[in-house]
């Protein structure tokens, strides 16, 4: 028998519901659809997008480099705003999210230190995030060993275990302790949000992230000690978990592109063994998490769910806001097929 999901007791969520909701009501799903018919007029894309949401995050006079960046600031804005209120149990759900878009500063900080440079602020996402601050500062005051005690710091344990084990001074070491890192914390999440609304959402959020994981592990011919890690904290959902394993275990990147071939999610047409494989269905699985997230959205708001669903809606935006910001530069359409939007 199915285990039945129990709100929890408690009165937190009812007092970040109306946060949760206003935080909604800021998604760009709308947007996107607009910004969609500008992708190839660069002017009237910028123009557009100061009406959007992430607007208050623009330089007045924005170009299209701005756009990536005053997105994944409104995005860090909104889970800080939230992350406080929330009952302990769905810490982690927001925790999640909050380091999944922190860990490509984290990775650049780290893979720099590993070339033995001081990594510049200017080319962080983040530069004034707290977090992120107590590892530049480590890192440029004691390298390596000053990267592993920042990671410790904000609670990175997965990954300064296993940079602790290995010559940090491998860029390819950082970006598997990284992948590491996020697919444990995506499995503490799945496991709270079992048997709920908000299962299928953040399951496809782990297939991502798990198709990422394995093709990192596998495309740059890493040796079998490093992949060890990622098959150690492999996690997946729709896809098969023990197959990803299977294929991260022998370095296995044809068959990883292979296996992209037909998942769960689709099937992609098509002859070939390219990297596009897992782009496209990557992208399947985007456009299966956005028609999931309206039963997400619509649950109870005393409960984990809507947390989950508000920020999984958010992420999609701003991944597809940064889709039609590369149509715009490249003056192309082509790159339209990867949005989640229909």
């Amino acid at each position: 028998m199915p285990r039945i999901y129990r709100m929890p007791k408690t009165g937190g969520y009812a007092y970040i519901a109306p946060k949760l909701r206003l935080l909604r009501l800021a998604s760009l799903e709308r947007d996107l659809q607009t910004l969609a018919q500008y992708a190839t007029n660069t002017q009237a894309f910028l123009q557009a997008i100061k009406s959007t949401s992430i607007a208050p995050y623009l330089p007045e006079s924005p170009s299209l480099n701005d756009v990536e960046k005053a997105a994944w600031h409104f995005y860090l804005e909104g889970i800080l705003d939230i992350e406080p209120f929330l009952p302990s149990e769905a810490k982690p759900i927001v925790q999640f999210y909050k380091y999944y878009v922190l860990a490509n500063d984290i990775a650049k900080i780290g893979k720099a230190v590993a070339e033995n440079i001081i990594p510049r602020l200017k080319d962080l996402v983040f530069p004034d995030d707290k977090e992120i601050l107590a590892i530049y500062t480590a890192a440029t005051e004691k390298g390596c060993i000053g990267f592993i005690e920042g990671l410790q710091k904000i609670g990175f344990a997965t990954a300064a275990k296993i940079l602790s084990k290995l010559d940090v001074r491998d860029q390819r070491v950082v970006e598997i302790a990284i992948d590491a890192e996020i697919l444990h914390r995506a499995k503490t999440v799945l496991q709270l949000l079992k048997h709920t609304p908000a299962e299928q959402v953040f399951g496809g959020r782990i297939d991502i992230i798990a198709i990422r994981a394995t093709v990192n592990a596998c495309l740059y011919k890493l040796p079998e000690e490093l992949r060890k890690y990622v098959v150690e904290h492999m996690v997946a959902y729709r896809l098969n978990e023990k197959t990803l394993a299977e294929l991260v275990a022998a370095g296995d990147i044809e068959g990883v592109i292979a296996a992209m071939r037909e998942t769960p999610y689709g099937a992609i047409s098509g002859s070939g063994l390219t990297l596009t494989l897992v782009d496209e269905q990557i992208s399947l699985i985007r456009k299966f998490i956005r028609r999931t997230l309206v039963r997400c959205l619509a649950t109870n708001p005393l409960s984990p769910c809507l947390a989950t669903g508000v920020l999984e809606l958010l992420l999609l935006d701003i991944e597809d806001l940064i889709v039609l910001a590369a149509a715009a530069y490249h003056r192309s359409t082509d790159v339209l097929t990867k949005l989640s939007i229909s």
